[in-house]
């Protein structure tokens, strides 16, 4: 069967459509990424075809307009001001994408499986083909158990389920009503039903949702197509060695903690350098520092400090002595699948939802929102976290709930069955 696979933004939104194609392929069937250009290195390494999109992303994230954006996660007057400017900037980026998406339809796809915030479905409806929505965060589908994950604020239990109409009125005011390019490219109305993850006879999408439910508040009231099946971690790529200089630093002493932040980006990455090595100092700890979309300015490894490009977490977080992140789910699920503590720097979007779960779980210490982080915060939480021996053993125990998901597999399965 020949899946196309649509997904747009960060890594944290494409590495985990990479380890699905990456299985659906082991298991026989042609999966087609569709995705930004820029992540055409990591396709390649899994051999994975690609049809890139269009790829703005990588200009924006050195925005000044766009780092602001995260820093402020868009609280107060001048986070709307930044809202405002962001949307002037991503509406026309997003124009361009979907044109992309409408010119995979060449590829003739037997079923699509795409983000909801993406018109995969759309495009699924006018080929005529079965589609899967993917859900890489509890803020999609409905629920009375608990509020959207995206909100900041607390919300009233009644309101629950309202709440997760925020996260389509956001991705509809960022990148626009979709209907008039449905009607302009497939030279058709759309037909889509106003109700989220819908088909046109108003019954549910099949949803994959590519997370753990232990992370989950509750028990959620889920239609029977939301499957929630657990992670999808991404291997380290079977021809990938590490340098020899990071192995010595590994294991000549005491195991390091691991400091990065993914794919967040800010206006003062210098200071943030400096704040970390600073908390390193204090700690009296070693690090392994990744910069990830360079929202932490690198220096020089020095005996205590490490800094890394990029290294593939399944192989690094089993080997650290506490994972130091910002909430994001795919960091939180490859911190869960090592099973070692964890300490969050939360900053925007699903983080810090993230990171009040990790430590209601006795999986870290309290959560240091970024906005606030000093070097003596950040130097006390990575104590606790790696002399408490309760967040080890917890730890250890969430592992193997975790893995005993196979979220990848839940997922073929379901594929399979469509």
């Amino acid at each position: 069967m020949k899946i196309l696979l649509i997904t747009y933004g960060s890594r944290g939104d494409t590495q985990p459509f990479v380890a699905l194609a990456r299985e659906l392929s082991l298991a026989g069937h042609k999966p087609i990424l569709c995705a930004p250009a820029s992540f055409r290195n990591l396709s390649t390494t899994y051999d994975i075809e690609l049809f890139p999109l269009h790829d703005e992303w990588q200009d924006l994230k050195d925005d000044s307009i766009f780092q602001s954006a995260f820093e402020t996660n868009y609280r107060g007057l001048r986070g709307k001001w930044l809202a405002i400017q962001v949307i002037q900037r991503f509406r026309p980026l997003m124009a361009r994408v979907r044109q992309g998406i409408y010119e995979a339809s060449n590829l003739k796809p037997d079923l699509i499986v795409s983000l909801p915030s993406l018109p995969g479905h759309e495009l699924a409806e006018y080929l005529g083909v079965p589609s899967i929505s993917v859900c890489l965060q509890p803020a999609w589908v409905p629920t009375k158990a608990f509020p959207n994950a995206m909100l900041m604020r607390n919300v009233p239990k009644a309101l629950n389920r309202a709440s997760y109409w925020a996260t389509y009125a956001w991705y509809r005011v960022l990148t626009g009503n979709s209907r008039p390019w449905h009607t302009s490219l497939f030279k058709t109305p759309s037909q889509r039903t106003n109700a989220p993850m819908r088909r046109r006879d108003g019954s549910q999408l099949t949803v994959l949702q590519a997370f753990s439910k232990h992370l989950l508040p509750s028990c959620p009231d889920y239609p029977r197509a939301v499957h929630t099946t657990g992670f999808w971690p991404l291997p380290a790529p079977e021809k990938w060695r590490p340098q020899a200089q990071l192995l010595d630093f590994i294991y000549t002493r005491r195991p390091p903690v691991y400091i990065g932040f993914g794919s967040l980006v800010g206006t003062d990455a210098a200071g943030l350098g400096r704040l970390i090595e600073h908390a390193i100092q204090i700690a009296n700890v070693r690090a392994v520092v990744v910069a990830g979309w360079g929202g932490i300015a690198t220096s020089q490894t020095t005996n205590d400090i490490f800094y890394a490009d990029d290294v593939p977490f399944d192989w690094l977080f089993p080997k650290m002595d506490a994972i130091v992140h910002h909430g994001g789910m795919g960091s939180a699920g490859a911190a869960l699948l090592s099973g070692r503590p964890q300490v969050t720097c939360p900053a925007m979007a699903e983080q810090p939802f993230v990171a009040e779960r990790l430590r209601t779980l006795g999986l870290s210490p309290e959560p240091l929102p970024l906005r606030a982080l000093t070097p003596e915060r950040l130097a006390t939480a990575i104590t606790e976290a790696t002399t408490n021996r309760n967040f080890e053993s917890r730890a250890r125990l969430m592992k193997l709930m975790v893995e005993d998901e196979s979220g990848l597999r839940k997922a073929i399965e379901i594929i399979d069955s469509m």
